[in-house]
């Protein structure tokens, strides 16, 4: 993997017009695997797009793949830019091995999580089971989850953790442990109503009183859990 990543460091992108496009294709699709293995989901998008220009313009069947990955890194990038949009990748939204992945990026674009779901377990070998997607498959679960929850508690002061429960297909429990993460990590500014069992959204905080409060709270409910 360190050559690899030594190899992507020093590819020049001056040479595509020089470079036959499957051995273009090819490698920039080698380094966006090492940038997803590195959690630069952004850069990961951007050469996994540039891999599949490359096989398109060829007319090679590892476009679709190529295609693939780039939509998925571009949802773990959380990136707001319509990618179907692009003009190499409108008319692919029809495209048989494609129809349920644009399915699963506009039902996590919309923050539906049924709809989400649903469209992500029928995908089948097509995305959900494929080989070296599936390995993302639950960041990408947990990435839709933690932005579903900042855009419903976007406009309110206080949220029933029930009504989180119901929108995200998950236990309260669960939700209860995700929202503490973000608490923790500083990706939501809120604190937990155990008693009436609400999210209540707060002002700015210091890094440190967050993660006091979230680690306080996270005690409370391992210790309840234990007791019940």
């Amino acid at each position: 993997m360190r050559k690899l990543q030594q190899l992507c460091g020093r590819v020049n992108f001056n040479e595509r017009s020089v470079t036959h496009p499957k051995v273009h294709g090819v490698i920039m699709q080698s380094c966006g695997k090492v940038k997803m293995s590195n959690s630069d989901f952004a850069g990961a998008k951007n050469d996994f797009f540039d891999s599949f220009k490359s096989f398109d313009e060829a007319g090679l069947p590892e476009r679709i793949d190529s295609l693939k990955y780039t939509i998925l890194a571009h949802m773990l990038s959380l990136s707001t830019i319509d990618i179907f949009q692009a003009q190499e990748v409108k008319s692919y939204q029809t495209h048989q091995d494609l129809v349920s992945v644009y399915q699963i990026y506009l039902a996590f674009n919309n923050n539906n999580a049924p709809e989400f779901l649903k469209k992500l377990k029928e995908s089948g070998e097509h995305f959900y089971t494929q080989n070296y997607i599936k390995e993302f498959v639950p960041i990408l679960i947990e990435k839709f989850q933690r932005k579903t929850i900042v855009k419903l508690t976007s406009c309110f002061k206080r949220v029933k953790l029930p009504f989180l429960s119901k929108k995200l297909i998950l236990s309260e429990d669960q939700v209860e442990l995700l929202v503490l993460q973000m608490i923790f990590d500083g990706s939501l500014k809120a604190k937990i109503d155990q008693f009436d069992r609400f999210l209540v959204m707060t002002e700015e905080q210091s890094i440190t009183t967050r993660k006091y409060l979230a680690l306080a709270s996270m005690c409370k409910s391992l210790s309840e859990s234990i007791k019940a």
